[in-house]
């Protein structure tokens, strides 16, 4: 149902955890510019507007 890459599903994940953005780019190793345009993706695609909203429309779909 939703279009989210591999790499925006281990954002998503990490996100899920409540890890800031400069800790989430580590384990990957991408920057924390990188970060925040998945975070952007990632709200567009599930049509939420902040990272609780992501998290919870995430679990309920089983994406996480």
């Amino acid at each position: 149902r939703f279009r989210l890459t591999s790499r925006k599903m281990e954002v998503l994940a990490l996100t899920a955890s409540g890890q800031p953005n400069k800790i989430i780019a580590d384990e990957p190793q991408i920057s924390e510019q990188t970060v925040k345009i998945h975070v952007n993706q990632i709200f567009k695609e599930l049509r939420v507007f902040n990272r609780t909203q992501a998290v919870l429309k995430a679990q309920q779909h089983h994406l996480i």
